[in-house]
């Protein structure tokens, strides 16, 4: 063990004991002080986060408009769509 912790008296040794009591409590309330910005840089952030979801969810819903457009123009129908009482009438 430590020499000098072995040589010191109980009431000595109590104090020392309180002496780093309170320079770990010093050390981690600093430690775990919040910093003044938070709000703010934590706001910045979920807005960020929130816009790049919007733009990718737009993108996304307009490539799909877009390639449903393209694929009903490019769709070769060589007969139109009839309809079963249309089938057969004849036009007089």
């Amino acid at each position: 063990m430590n020499d000098d912790l072995d040589a010191l008296s109980a009431e000595a040794l109590d104090d020392a004991l309180a002496e780093s009591d309170r320079r770990w409590g010093a050390d981690l309330s600093a430690i775990l002080r919040v910093p003044e910005d938070l709000t703010d840089r934590c706001a910045e952030e979920v807005r960020g986060a929130l816009l790049a979801r919007s733009v990718v969810a737009t993108g996304t819903d307009l490539l799909s408009v877009g390639w449903r457009t393209v694929r009903l123009l490019l769709a070769s129908d060589p007969e139109p769509a009839t309809t079963s009482s249309s089938k057969g009438a004849s036009i007089s």
